[in-house]
C-alpha cells in the first residue's frame, strides 16, 4: 500500500532529502486520481498548485505538480532518484501506479523515456 502524505511539509519530514530528479508527464489529475493517487492543495510555493506526494515503491519520495495556471495538460514531477528510463519508473512507482508508464507520455529533460 502507497504511503500518501497531506502536505509538503509532512513528505519532506518524512524524506528529509533533496529532490535528484524532474520531469513532466503528459496527463491529468483526474487521470492519476483515478489511480489511486491522492492531490492537495498548495497555497505556498510557487503559488496555488495542487501536488501529489506519496512513497514510492522502494521509499524513494515522489512528488507531483500541477501548477494552476498551467492549461497543458501535464503534470511535473520530482522524486529523490534519477528517473532517465522506463525501467527506473517501473523500479520507483508504486505498484498501483506502473499503469502510468503505457499510458502516459513520460518526459525527462526534454527527452522522451
Amino acid at each position: 500500500m502507497t504511503v500518501h502524505y497531506a502536505s509538503l511539509d509532512a513528505a519532506f519530514r518524512a524524506h528529509p532529502i533533496r529532490i535528484a530528479d524532474w520531469g513532466y508527464m503528459l496527463c491529468r489529475e483526474v487521470e492519476l486520481a483515478a489511480s489511486g493517487a491522492v492531490f492537495f492543495d498548495d497555497v505556498e510555493d510557487p503559488g496555488y498548485c495542487r501536488r501529489a506526494a506519496f512513497a514510492g515503491r522502494a521509499g524513494n519520495l515522489i512528488v507531483l505538480t500541477i501548477d494552476a495556471a498551467s492549461t497543458c495538460g501535464s503534470v511535473l514531477f520530482a522524486c529523490d532518484r534519477r528517473i532517465d528510463t522506463d525501467r527506473i519508473w517501473r523500479d520507483v512507482l508504486p505498484d498501483e501506479f506502473s499503469g502510468w508508464i503505457d499510458a502516459f507520455d513520460i518526459v525527462y529533460f526534454g527527452q522522451p523515456t
